[in-house]
């Protein structure tokens, strides 16, 4: 029901939503700790939530591997503020960054001026994020 209503509001201010994706800590550690590839099953949530972006015809972002390579790439006795996570599991200063940068390639890519963008809604739903913008050009 918010989807069709929000669809609405979308369509008629001619603005898009970006489905914002953060895994939850177990997948951003699994290979670090386990010394395994993560299983495809792992990705079965990424996998619908994609699904459903297309579906709804939102811009879907994946931050995974950004925030898994960068774990990876922690030396061995790297410092627990090094982590892009607190223990609670919610992102900290480090995550932000690597999530905000994950958003703006993907903007710039796209060839969407990010800095005119006007955000006016962010659900935050467990590990995923909708924002809601309006296009402006320069």
């Amino acid at each position: 029901k918010i989807f069709k209503k929000k669809t609405k509001l979308r369509v008629k201010n001619g603005a898009k939503y970006i489905l914002l994706y953060i895994p939850r800590m177990e997948i951003i550690f699994y290979e670090r700790g386990t010394k395994k590839k993560l299983p495809k099953s792992a990705f079965k949530e990424s996998n619908l939530l994609r699904k459903l972006a297309v579906k709804n015809n939102f811009i879907y972002i994946d931050t995974t591997s950004e925030l898994m390579n960068y774990v990876h790439n922690l030396p061995l006795n790297f410092d627990i503020k090094d982590l892009p996570l607190l223990k609670d599991g919610n992102l900290n200063k480090i995550g932000y960054e690597i999530v905000s940068n994950v958003i703006i390639k993907h903007l710039e890519l796209k060839n969407w001026h990010y800095l005119y963008l006007k955000i006016y809604d962010f659900y935050i739903m467990n590990h995923f994020t909708f924002i809601n913008y309006n296009k402006y050009d320069e």
